[in-house]
């Protein structure tokens, strides 16, 4: 890219010179308040380009069940079709910028994937944006219903179908061939990097994105994939094997006894419970692959029960011999015959629902 650009103005040109921004933080808020300094349609340029909302800036992200954040990362921002992004911002002058700022954004990934439980990205963005939230939604979803949306990008959280974007005044060459390599090679994660070149002389300021590192291997497949459709009770009962088509139908069959709203994804299904407090959603249910785990998963959302209730959930999967992996993670390797413990599940959750 050009180191001067030309602006014309009523007296002529004005030379403006490629600079490196001085602070990394005036460069953040940019983004804050420009997301489409991202190069929304240079990431799809032969489709409908994307249009990103910030989550949260400096979202906190955990790496244990019962740890507080251990990192932020600087920028979580949503796009259109419910894909979480991660943004990490460096100046070219940081000489993290290279190689660590992969390792460090990979981190961050793998345990936001881990730990940020179902309904937080979307407490996160009702935090941001307090009264202004049902407008800012409407302006950026037109009609579709903000709750759905929410389940879905929960869902493609958990899945693992997320966005990493490196960005930065300028992406050196070593940067440029790592994130190519990784958009290529991790299944279901798009990488890309994104330079915001800054011109300026005096009062005059211009920034220019360009988006770097995506190899034509990768978007053309990205491009030639159809959006998976979403999957049916049946299809999924069929899927998951005996055992777990007993409790997913358990859950299921409840969840409408009681008024809770189901959903149905392209892998799995989720449940929300209507608490005094919003919707919350309670249980999520996933076929053997669609984590990456050999056998079917079974999710409760913990974070989103009373707190009071959290030794008790735990106390109850153990004894229907569920096993354990995460916060809220549970993977039916054998589940008792009657569904003892998840009946007293679907007991908590109506507790959910009568919580203040």
């Amino acid at each position: 890219m050009s180191d001067v650009i030309f602006v014309r103005h009523p007296s002529g040109l004005a030379r403006l010179v490629r600079t490196v921004p001085e602070q990394e933080d005036p460069f953040q808020a940019l983004l804050e308040n420009h997301p489409e300094l991202l190069g929304g349609g240079q990431l799809r340029p032969d489709g409908e380009p994307l249009r990103f909302l910030l989550v949260q800036r400096e979202a906190g992200i955990r790496d244990s069940a019962v740890s507080g954040n251990r990192w932020s990362i600087d920028h979580l921002f949503i796009d259109q079709h419910g894909t979480p992004t991660l943004v990490e911002v460096k100046r070219s002058t940081d000489t993290r910028v290279r190689r660590e700022v992969v390792g460090q954004l990979l981190e961050y990934a793998a345990n936001a994937t881990a730990w940020w439980e179902p309904g937080l990205m979307e407490q996160m963005s009702r935090g941001l944006y307090a009264e202004n939230y049902e407008v800012v939604m409407r302006e950026f979803l037109g009609d579709s219903d903000a709750s759905q949306f929410w389940i879905e990008a929960d869902e493609r959280l958990a899945s693992g179908r997320i966005r990493l974007l490196f960005v930065a005044d300028r992406v050196p060459s070593e940067l440029r061939t790592l994130i190519e390599f990784l958009d290529e090679k991790l299944d279901g994660i798009e990488v890309a990097g994104v330079e915001i070149v800054h011109y300026g002389v005096g009062d005059q300021q211009a920034y220019v994105p360009r988006v770097v590192g995506q190899s034509e291997r990768a978007r053309s497949k990205r491009q030639r994939s159809s959006p998976k459709s979403k999957t049916t009770e049946s299809e999924l009962l069929d899927r998951v094997g005996v055992a777990a088509s007993k409790v997913f139908s358990m859950v299921l069959q409840a969840a409408r006894a009681r008024g809770w709203t189901t959903y149905f994804g392209t892998d799995g299904f989720s449940v929300r419970v209507p608490s005094n407090i919003g919707l919350k959603t309670a249980f999520f249910g996933f076929p053997a692959g669609a984590l990456g785990y050999d056998v079917p998963s079974f999710q409760v959302t913990r974070g989103n029960f009373p707190a009071d209730l959290h030794d008790e959930i735990d106390r109850r999967l153990g004894a229907a011999a569920f096993r354990r992996s995460g916060s809220a993670t549970f993977h039916l390797a054998a589940v008792d015959a009657e569904g003892a413990g998840v009946r007293a599940l679907l007991d908590l959750a109506q507790a959910l629902a009568e919580h203040e």
